[in-house]
């Protein structure tokens, strides 16, 4: 065989007289990446033969569920009295979840945000978190920030703001 298989993205193979040929290899589809480790076959050939079998199994065997990636926008939550009118909830961390493919059913992606944040509200400030389940069972969690700093505006500057909009929205002049 020459070069490397198209499945892997690593491959390390080795071979000693008592032992017999060996591969460990890395493969990656979607989010799902593997690791299979072939020991003692007879032949290159076979130890080839035998890894891309294990990668071709667990590949339709299982799936990765990707719920949130690190820095990514979960959601956008408005913000009352503040100098911005909402603020970015983003994923502090990856979450991903393997799960076998015949039990994949019912899996569900929960963002639990706030509907209305109160300024002020600080940047990294937790605002909830993402959770994956399966049913009642939880499968994951990660926690959900603030992408920035909403400063908190006096009543007066509200009650200004507030009479601008109206003005704006109603076409009335000043």
């Amino acid at each position: 065989m020459r070069g490397r298989p198209a499945w892997a993205t690593g491959l390390k193979t080795g071979y000693y007289h008592e032992a017999g040929f060996s591969v460990t290899a890395t493969a990656t589809r979607n989010d799902l990446r593997l690791l299979a480790v072939v020991l003692g076959v007879l032949t290159k050939e076979g130890c080839f033969t035998e890894t891309a079998r294990l990668m071709n199994e667990a590949f339709a065997s299982y799936r990765m569920v990707a719920a949130a990636h690190r820095a990514a926008v979960v959601s956008e939550v408005p913000v009352a009295g503040g100098t911005e009118d909402r603020v970015k909830a983003l994923a502090t961390g990856d979450l991903l979840v393997l799960v076998k493919r015949a039990e994949d059913r019912g899996i569900v992606v929960e963002a639990r945000v706030p509907r209305l944040l109160q300024a002020p509200v600080r940047r990294s400030q937790p605002l909830g978190d993402v959770v994956i389940r399966r049913g009642d069972e939880e499968l994951g969690k990660v926690t959900v920030v603030a992408d920035r700093d909403v400063e908190a505006t006096g009543w007066l500057a509200w009650l200004w703001n507030r009479a601008l909009s109206g003005r704006t929205t109603h076409g009335a002049t000043p």
